[in-house]
């Protein structure tokens, strides 16, 4: 995501090489620059996750639930010097994954956490308020897969 690149995508190109896996998922947040990426249980954002653990089943790869950073990804892909920084000539056309995801999944709403609201004595609730739904969620995928 950070990169604009299509997850599913990018797993199927990495998957003979993986071996250990982060499981996060962010919530997209359209800027005039290009997207905030903002952190948020899984299976509230936009990671495609009964997709991506499907095919990460065919692997021996480990997972791991984790929450993302408790401040904001400032993804600037409608500057040109984002595309220069990975190496692209050119701002790309408007069907890349990156700009698809800004225009096809926005979230609205305030995306920052309780740490950079200064509200640090909320902070522990959220915590654990994310990590229990993301539990549920990775459990409800999981059988679903299963049954």
């Amino acid at each position: 995501l950070a990169v604009g690149e299509d997850i599913l995508a990018f797993a199927r190109r990495v998957l003979p090489h993986l071996v250990n896996v982060h499981l996060k998922d962010y919530r997209v947040h359209p800027t005039p620059d290009g997207y905030i990426l903002a952190r948020c249980a899984l299976g509230e954002g936009v990671v495609p996750f009964p997709e991506l653990l499907a095919l990460l089943s065919s692997t021996d790869v480990s997972l791991h639930a984790e929450q993302a950073a408790l401040t904001e990804r400032r993804i600037r892909v409608l500057e040109p010097e984002y595309w220069q920084n990975l190496g692209c000539t050119g701002a790309p056309d408007k069907n890349h994954p990156a700009l698809r995801l800004r225009h096809d999944r926005p979230s609205s709403g305030d995306p920052r956490t309780p740490w950079e609201r200064g509200e640090d004595s909320d902070l522990p609730a959220y915590e654990l308020s994310q990590v229990e739904r993301s539990v549920r969620y990775l459990t409800e995928v999981l059988q679903r897969r299963t049954a």
